[in-house]
């Protein structure tokens, strides 16, 4: 499996980035990270269109076949119905190309919501974008653990 984490925003070295690279690295799973620029406006629904577009673009060009977007309003899955689906997209539809949307902070397009394959929320919870990118890389690696029953995801 391949993911693209496509986020809106950039990062420097930090405490966030460090524990992304460690989930990543434990990952036999390809994962990367795609950081598009924001581009502030006055019109916030006008930048979110904007942030929209660019990030079905980068979709397009990665030749993704599942879009996973972050939204507070999306489903509240477990970690173990995430892994579920994962394998289920793997072995029943072939899809090995996943990107997971984290939008900016205006949040994500309801057109881009509306087209996602799944729209996932990490819960009510409102979390730092930069957070969220190890977030995911680490619900990855756990999704992988418990589909190859590793002692790292407990029940």
């Amino acid at each position: 499996m391949e993911f693209s984490i496509l986020s809106i925003g950039r990062w420097k070295a930090s405490p966030e980035k460090s524990l992304f690279e460690s989930y990543s690295r434990r990952m036999p799973w390809q994962i990367q990270l795609l950081e598009l620029d924001s581009r502030e406006r006055d019109d916030v629904e006008k930048q979110k269109q904007e942030e929209a577009q660019r990030l079905r673009d980068a979709c397009k060009q990665l030749g993704v076949r599942k879009i996973v977007v972050l939204d507070e309003r999306g489903r509240d899955w477990t970690s173990r119905e995430l892994a579920v689906n994962i394998r289920r997209w793997q072995d029943e539809q072939a899809i090995r190309k996943v990107a997971v949307i984290i939008g900016g902070h205006a949040g994500v397009d309801a057109q881009l919501r509306s087209e996602a394959d799944v729209c996932l929320s990490l819960g009510k919870m409102t979390w730092p974008h930069l957070l969220v990118r190890a977030l995911v890389a680490e619900q990855l690696y756990r999704s992988y653990c418990i589909l190859n029953n590793h002692p790292y995801h407990r029940d």
